[in-house]
């Protein structure tokens, strides 16, 4: 009897170990729309680009992201997009289109940061097929005023079942773009 409990016990305590392993080391990125390494935003308001990139080559852990700056002009309204690549292969390989098609379960979340707050509003997002937000497009209105330094979080949200209001997702690619607001020209008489 004594035998059979510690089998019980050791056959349940394999399978929950199976169970931690599987729920770890499932890449779902990986299987279902290829490694991203790199988050590239970029802004227009027409007659200037404004651009910058966030690489992680070797993902969590190991060396850190190298993240470029977002310079914007204060009291200018800007329409973005990003593009997503795999760095880690000679050529780079764009994701950007294999996330397009899997709208309905992905979404770009923004978050602005610091002295970004209430200077840089992102808006406009647009949707997938559900009409959905997606935000792979979207607009960004910067205020008019003086100068500020701040910060754009940028998250690619991956929901399995498609429920993007359900708040259980995975995480695709995640950047933190420094934001630097340059004042607004004063104009002299």
């Amino acid at each position: 009897m004594r035998n059979s409990f510690f089998s019980l016990l050791a056959l349940a305590l394999m399978a929950s170990l199976s169970l931690v392993q599987q729920g770890c080391g499932h890449d779902h990125d990986e299987d279902k729309h290829g490694k991203i390494t790199t988050m590239q935003v970029i802004l227009t308001d027409g007659a200037t680009t404004v651009s910058a990139k966030a690489v992680d080559l070797d993902g969590d852990g190991g060396n850190p992201p190298v993240v470029e700056t977002l310079t914007l002009q204060a009291g200018r309204s800007y329409t973005g997009r990003i593009e997503l690549l795999d760095e880690s292969v000679d050529p780079p390989i764009s994701r950007t289109e294999e996330i397009r098609r899997d709208a309905d379960t992905h979404l770009f979340r923004f978050t602005v940061l610091r002295g970004a707050q209430g200077r840089v509003i992102v808006s406009n997002l647009d949707t997938d097929s559900k009409g959905q937000p997606f935000g792979m497009r979207f607009n960004v209105q910067v205020t008019s005023g003086g100068a500020a330094n701040g910060g754009l979080r940028i998250l690619l949200e991956h929901h399995d079942t498609g429920d993007k209001g359900a708040g259980i997702f995975d995480t695709d690619i995640e950047a933190e773009f420094p934001v630097v607001i340059q004042a607004t020209a004063v104009a002299s008489n």
